[in-house]
């Protein structure tokens, strides 16, 4: 009797399995749907391959971009791309550690107030020359670019006016070098009206260099006696190779030659 109740039950658990395989394959099941994950949004960063000081100017090779998680970066302070579209000759406003994440704040362009500050060298005092670009000699000359201020004496004008002249105004007519190899800080060009009626306008020039007090005071008094001449330095020279005097320029011309002691001055 118990042997049939066993044959019984599993006859029954055997059916139960037959009508289930059955249902399974009458009615397929869908496959579940399962939602992409969504990739979390990156922000763009610019980082520091090195380490950087006050007044360094920027490279594009000292910087890395790297795209970041939307979240780490909101973290850091950042909650757009970082976009750094710097000039020519900007520099770094402090020390900044190599990895550092940089933004356009950390940075000083050269037409941003307080540029020269960052740029210039201890113990130096910044001092503008306002030129002519005809006086402005020797290719472009840039922030960094390094030049020779030279001053002219004597007339100006044609060579035909000149001879007209009397021999003692000639004998003053010169070229001479005041300061040599001074680094130009910043330049600035400014269009000024001379005509109003015509409407037209002439360049000017400022040229900002860095200079000693002693190179700035002699400067100041060469402003007042001179026309002021601006040279790109270049190469390796001799400074009397930038002076010159009406005799080197007209034919059968004399300079008078001064005798005192023994100095001899040619004027």
């Amino acid at each position: 009797m118990k042997s049939k109740l066993i044959l019984a039950f599993a006859i029954i658990v055997i059916l139960f399995g037959l009508y289930g395989l059955a249902t399974n394959l009458s009615n397929p099941t869908s496959p579940a749907n399962h939602e992409p994950i969504k990739e979390e949004p990156k922000i763009r960063v610019w980082k520091l391959n090195k380490d950087v000081h006050p007044g360094e100017f920027i490279e594009r090779n000292m910087l890395s971009v790297e795209n970041i998680p939307e979240s780490e970066a909101n973290g850091l302070g950042f909650v757009d791309d970082v976009n750094l579209d710097w000039k020519a000759k900007t520099v770094f406003k402090s020390h900044l550690s190599a990895g550092s994440l940089l933004t356009i704040d950390d940075l000083v362009q050269p037409d941003q107030d307080g540029y020269i500050d960052f740029i210039i060298d201890e113990n130096k005092i910044p001092f503008p020359i306002i030129v002519t670009p005809s006086s402005v000699i020797g290719g472009v000359i840039a922030n960094g670019s390094l030049v020779d201020i030279l001053a002219l004496t004597g007339l100006t004008g044609t060579a035909s006016n000149f001879g007209n002249n009397s021999g003692s105004s000639k004998n003053t007519v010169s070229i001479t070098p005041i300061i040599s190899a001074v680094k130009v800080l910043l330049v600035k060009h400014q269009l000024i009206d001379t005509n109003r009626q015509s409407d037209t306008s002439d360049e000017q020039v400022t040229l900002v260099v860095e200079l000693t007090r002693k190179q700035a005071v002699v400067l100041t008094v060469a402003q007042r006696i001179s026309e002021i001449e601006v040279h790109k330095s270049s190469g390796y020279y001799n400074t009397d190779d930038l002076s010159a005097d009406a005799g080197d320029i007209l034919k059968n011309f004399k300079a008078i030659t001064e005798y005192r002691a023994d100095t001899t001055t040619v004027k």
